[in-house]
């Protein structure tokens, strides 16, 4: 689907289910969403980008297809999501990778494949290759722990600082959670009828 006609079927069905709410406790995406009332383009990918595909909200939801409305949040978003991967990679080559990831994959591990064999074959000689290898540390023969551990030595590095800032914004979203339930099984001992009336005047506002 062309990305303009993603963006207003997005919008559509944001706007479905911004009126039915059924499923706002099902994940992130629901919070988020009822904080607006209008969808730009940016809303979608930041929605797009909270889905995990849990499909939960698919099954349990009313106007999923065969109705008429043909609600389908799990396939939207996994759209929605492709197309930031091709607008935002970088470099750019790997925009054209995504379009084709059966042919890139293939290629990339035939390569990955003919590297090593010829690095291989300089390093160690064809006789290491070819040769059968009994005893301590023979696992190491052909390619030696060294040049194993180098080549992944940057990633891990990086790996869980990038992680520790993702975690970050779910896990003080998580803390802000908490403190409200308990704010409000506090106020719900003190007060029950007043508790009882907002969540009544609530429910009626959203039919």
């Amino acid at each position: 689907m062309p990305v303009p006609d993603l963006i207003k079927e997005g919008e559509r069905q944001m706007m479905i289910c911004n009126a039915c709410r059924y499923c706002e406790g099902y994940c992130a995406v629901f919070p988020a969403m009822e904080q607006r009332r209008m969808f730009t383009k940016a809303d979608l990918v930041y929605l797009a980008n909270l889905c995990f595909d849990c499909r939960d909200c698919y099954y349990a939801c009313q106007y999923a297809p065969p109705h008429e409305f043909g609600v389908n949040i799990p396939k939207l978003m996994a759209e929605l999501r492709t197309e930031t991967y091709r607008e935002y990679s970088w470099p750019a080559i790997l925009s054209v990778l995504l379009k084709r990831n059966g042919i890139a994959v293939s290629l990339i591990t035939v390569g990955a494949t003919l590297v090593i064999f010829i690095l291989v074959l300089l390093f160690t000689g064809p006789d290491v290759l070819t040769a059968t290898h009994l005893g301590d540390g023979s696992f190491y023969r052909v390619v030696p722990y060294i040049a194993m551990t180098i080549p992944a030595n940057p990633y891990c590095a990086l790996w869980p600082g990038g992680f520790y800032d993702r975690c970050q914004p779910l896990l003080a979203r998580d803390r802000r959670r908490h403190l409200r339930r308990d704010q409000f099984r506090r106020l719900a001992a003190r007060h029950p009828r007043c508790i009882r009336s907002r969540i009544h005047e609530g429910r009626r506002r959203r039919l």
